[in-house]
C-alpha cells in the first residue's frame, strides 16, 4: 500500500468529533476492535463508517488507512460521537477519486484499503514496537554487562602480556 491516511486520538475525548445524527447515509462496516487488521474494498464516493468496540476509556487508539498509489484517492478521516455516549462511537471514512482516465467504465474505480486500529502505549508509541523495545533494552544490556566486561578483561590480558 502506498498512502496512508490516520487518526489519534481518546477513547472518552467527544469535542472534536461529528455527531452520529449529523452524518447522514453511511455504508457501516466490519467493527474496528484494538488490534484489528481489515482489508476491505470500498465503493467510489461512498462514505464508510466503521464503530468502534472493546475500547478502555482511558487509552488513546491510532486508525490508519492505507490505500495503493496507483488508485489516486483523497479520503478524510473524521471521529463520529453518539449523543448519549461517553466514547468515541466510529471513524468515518470519506473517499473521492482524485485521478483522470481515459478507459470508459473506470472513471471512479473501486478503491482496496487496509485499515489498522492499534492502542497507543504513553499515548504515543504503537505496542506492537513494545517487542522491539524490549529486545533492545536486552541487547544493550546483555552488551553491557556480559560481552564489555569480557572483551575488556581479554585487552587487559594482551597488555599484561606485551
Amino acid at each position: 500500500m502506498g498512502n496512508t491516511e490516520k487518526v489519534m486520538f481518546a477513547a472518552s475525548d467527544t469535542s472534536s468529533c461529528k455527531q452520529l445524527e449529523e452524518i447522514g447515509t453511511a455504508a457501516t462496516s466490519m467493527v474496528l476492535t484494538p488490534t484489528a487488521d481489515i482489508v476491505h474494498e470500498w465503493y467510489p464516493n461512498q462514505p464508510y463508517l466503521y464503530p468502534l468496540q472493546h475500547m478502555d476509556p482511558h487509552s488513546r487508539y491510532e486508525v490508519r488507512v492505507s490505500y495503493p498509489a496507483t488508485t489516486p484517492t483523497d479520503i478524510e478521516v473524521e471521529l463520529v460521537c453518539a449523543r448519549d455516549s461517553n466514547l468515541v462511537y466510529g471513524v468515518l471514512f470519506k473517499q473521492t477519486y482524485a485521478g483522470v482516465t481515459n478507459r470508459v467504465g473506470m472513471e471512479n474505480p473501486n478503491v482496496p484499503v487496509h485499515i489498522v486500529m492499534e492502542p497507543l502505549i504513553l499515548g504515543i508509541v504503537h505496542t506492537g514496537i513494545r517487542n522491539v523495545a524490549l529486545m533492545i533494552v536486552f541487547a544493550l544490556g546483555l552488551g553491557t554487562c556480559v560481552i564489555y566486561p569480557y572483551v575488556s578483561s581479554l585487552l587487559q590480558i594482551d597488555k599484561k602480556q606485551d
